[in-house]
C-alpha cells in the first residue's frame, strides 16, 4: 500500500502543535509578559465549534473486514488521516494556559480578541475574529508585525473549515511565507467534501479529494502536481472501482472490487 506521503501529514500537524505551541507554554518562566495585571485566556472561549467528532467521513462497514486490495486500502488510509486532521486541527488552536491577553500595539488593538504566550523567537500570538483564527511567530526582538503561520476560517453556519500553515520564511511585506499545507472540510447535512495536501515540503507530494455521500457511498481523487494519477468511486455497500492514470492522463489501470 503506497501511504508513505499520507503517512507525512499528520506528523507536520502534530509536530507543530505539540513542540511550538504547548512546549512554549509549559512554563510561567517563558511567557514575556509579566505585567501581574495581564489577563489569563479563557480557554473555553477558544475553540473551533464547526469541527465536532460527527463530522468525520464514514465508510460502509465492509471496509473494515481487512480483505482489501492496494486501492481499496489506500482509500482506507487516507480516510483515517483525514478524520485524524480534523481532531488534530482542534488542538492547534488552544494556547497554553500560561498564555495572557495581549497589550495594544503598532499592530494589535485594543478591542482585539489577542493573546501571547513564549519568548522570542519562540513567542506566538493568537488573534481571533469572529469564526477566523490566526497564530503568528515573533522571532525576533524588534519584531513589530509577527510572522503569520497558521489560519483557520469557518463560515457561521457550519458549512466550511479551511486551515492553511504558512512555511517559516517570511516576505518582508507581507510577513506570511508560501503555503506548504491546506485541508478544507465541507458539509451540507450528511454530504460531506473534504481536501488535503499538497505538501510543498515533499517532492510529488500528493493532494485528495473526498466526497461521502448520505449513504456512505463515495468517490475520491488523488493528485500529483495538478494531474490527477488515482480516481475511486464506491457504494453505500463498499464494492468500488478505481482507475489510475500516468502524467499525460492515460489510462495505465483499472479494476473492480467487491464484498
Amino acid at each position: 500500500m503506497k501511504t508513505s506521503h499520507i503517512k507525512f501529514f499528520l506528523p507536520v500537524l502534530l509536530g507543530f502543535a505539540l513542540i511550538q505551541f504547548t512546549g512554549c507554554g509549559d512554563s510561567g518562566d517563558d511567557n514575556d509578559d509579566d505585567s501581574p495585571n495581564a489577563e489569563v485566556i479563557d480557554l473555553n472561549a477558544v475553540h473551533l465549534a464547526c469541527l465536532e467528532p460527527n463530522v468525520a467521513i464514514q465508510l460502509p462497514g465492509n471496509f473494515s473486514s481487512g480483505n482489501l486490495n492496494e486501492q481499496a486500502a489506500e482509500l482506507v488510509a487516507v480516510v483515517q488521516t483525514g478524520n485524524a486532521l480534523i481532531t488534530t486541527s482542534t488542538n492547534l488552536f488552544v494556547p497554553p494556559a500560561t498564555a495572557k491577553k495581549a497589550e495594544a500595539d503598532a499592530y494589535i488593538d485594543e478591542d482585539d480578541e489577542a493573546y501571547t504566550w513564549g519568548a522570542v523567537p519562540n513567542k506566538f500570538l493568537f488573534m481571533q475574529n469572529n469564526y477566523s483564527y490566526s497564530i503568528y511567530q515573533y522571532t525576533e526582538e524588534d519584531d513589530i508585525i509577527p510572522q503569520e503561520i497558521l489560519y483557520v476560517d469557518q463560515n457561521e453556519d457550519c458549512s466550511k473549515f479551511l486551515l492553511t500553515q504558512y512555511a517559516a520564511e517570511d516576505d518582508d511585506d507581507t510577513k506570511k511565507g508560501e503555503v506548504i499545507f491546506s485541508f478544507t472540510f465541507q458539509w451540507a447535512g450528511t454530504a460531506k467534501r473534504m481536501t488535503f495536501g499538497e505538501d510543498l515540503q515533499l517532492e510529488e507530494s500528493p493532494s485528495y479529494l473526498i466526497r461521502s455521500f448520505e449513504d456512505l457511498s463515495g468517490e475520491m481523487s488523488k493528485s500529483i502536481n495538478g494531474q490527477v494519477v488515482l480516481d475511486i468511486n464506491w457504494s453505500a455497500s463498499g464494492d468500488g472501482s478505481y482507475s489510475e492514470y500516468d502524467a499525460n492522463g492515460n489510462t495505465i489501470d483499472s479494476g473492480t472490487w467487491d464484498f
